[in-house]
């Protein structure tokens, strides 16, 4: 059996992204944030961010770079990716969101 990966995340841009350029072609990286709220035993309203890393290649890269903004509203669609990197003889271990699809749920007053 084939294993499933793919994710759909509701969040906040949290800064505008910008489209990068090398021998692998055109790329974007940016961050979502998404809020949730849940009760805890004591009945108190916990607050919580979640941030998510994001990258888009190509078409999509420059599509997102030229038509969202930071604190636009999204929801992205995209498979989870592991990225492993030395610093300073340590790994380190990021998990990202490869874009498939976004979408635009609201325009920010910043934009």
């Amino acid at each position: 059996m084939k294993n499933l990966n793919q994710v759909t995340v509701q969040g906040n841009l949290t800064s505008t992204p910008q489209l990068v350029e090398n021998e692998l072609g055109k790329i974007t990286y940016f961050d979502i944030a998404c809020n949730n709220s849940f009760k805890n035993s004591k009945g108190e309203e916990i607050n919580n961010t979640t941030f998510i890393k994001c990258e888009a290649k190509s078409n999509q890269a420059t599509y997102i770079t030229n038509y969202f903004k930071s604190g636009d509203t999204v929801i992205i669609t995209g498979s989870l990716k592991n990225k492993t990197s030395n610093i300073s003889d340590k790994q380190i271990q990021t998990l990202s969101v490869k874009v498939s699809d976004i979408i635009l749920i609201k325009k920010s007053n910043n934009s």
